[in-house]
C-alpha cells in the first residue's frame, strides 16, 4: 500500500502495494478521477498505491511515496542549556535516532529503536513501524503489528497514519476490506489538511465508494486538495 507520499525516497509502503513500497503521498483516486497536483505536491500527500497503481501513484513507486517528505525529515531538535537538558530524554533521543536510521534506510536499525517507543505508545514511532512491518523493513512482514501499529498511531491523531489506515481498510490491505471505515479515515486525515487524503476521499464521493456518491462534494474535494485549504 502506499500513504500520503512522505517523499520519494524509500521505495516503501505502509501496507501491501499501495506504493509497492509505502508511498502514502499521493492517495488521490485509484480510479483516476482527477490528477493531484498542487496541493497533493504541497503537502507531500501521503499515498498509498496498490499494486496496479493505486490513487494517485505510478505503479512500482517505493514506499517512499507513502510517506509525505517533510514527515519524514526529523526536525532538528532545539538547542537546550543544561547539557542540552541530560542530553534530551532517553526517549527523545531515541525516536530521532530511531527516525535518523530510519531515513537512512537503516531499518534494522531502525526498527529496533522504534518498536519499544512503538509498545510505550508514541505515534511517531507506531506509524514508521507499522510502514516497516507491512514492508518487511528491518525484519519479516507482519501485517498484524502492521495494522495495529498504523490503527493506534491514527487513533492517536496521527495524521499520515490515519491516511495509511484508511489506505488499508479501501484495499483491504493487512485487514478486511471495509470502504465506509476506509472513508471515515480519509476523512479525518484530509481534515488535517492532507491533500492525498481530500484527493482520495474526492474519488469515493465521484464513485460512490463507503459513501453515498455525490459528484458536488467530490468536487469540492478536489479543489480543496489543489488549493491546500482543509476548510
Amino acid at each position: 500500500m502506499t500513504f500520503e507520499r512522505m517523499g520519494d525516497r524509500h521505495g516503501l509502503h505502509p501496507c501491501s502495494q499501495v506504493d509497492r513500497g509505502i508511498g502514502i503521498e499521493e492517495a488521490a483516486p485509484r480510479v483516476a478521477a482527477k490528477p493531484a497536483t498542487a496541493g497533493a505536491e504541497r503537502d507531500g500527500g501521503m499515498v498509498i498505491a496498490k499494486s496496479n497503481t493505486p490513487p494517485g501513484m505510478d505503479a512500482g513507486q517505493g514506499a517512499e511515496s507513502f510517506f509525505p517528505a517533510r514527515a519524514l525529515i526529523p526536525k532538528e531538535p532545539a538547542r537546550r542549556d543544561d547539557r542540552t537538558e541530560r542530553r534530551m530524554n532517553d526517549p527523545d533521543m531515541e525516536l530521532a535516532s530511531g527516525i535518523a536510521a530510519f531515513e537512512a534506510k537503516e531499518f534494522r536499525r531502525a526498527f529496533q529503536l522504534l518498536a519499544p517507543l512503538a509498545a510505550r505508545g508514541e505515534a511517531e514511532a507506531q506509524f514508521r513501524v507499522g510502514v516497516m512491518s507491512r514492508n518487511g523493513l528491518g525484519g519479516a512482514v507482519n501485517e498484524a503489528l502492521a495494522f495495529s501499529s498504523m490503527r493506534d498511531a491514527a487513533q492517536q491523531g496521527h495524521g499520515l497514519a490515519q491516511h495509511g489506515l484508511g489506505v488499508m481498510y479501501l484495499y483491504g490491505e493487512c485487514v478486511a476490506k471495509d470502504e465506509r471505515e476506509a472513508a471515515e479515515w480519509f476523512r479525518r486525515a484530509a481534515a488535517q489538511g492532507l491533500a492525498g487524503a481530500m484527493m482520495t476521499l474526492g474519488m469515493m464521493y465521484e464513485q460512490g465508494l463507503g459513501v453515498e456518491r455525490d459528484p458536488e462534494q467530490a468536487m469540492r474535494l478536489y479543489a480543496l486538495a489543489e488549493s491546500g485549504d482543509a476548510h
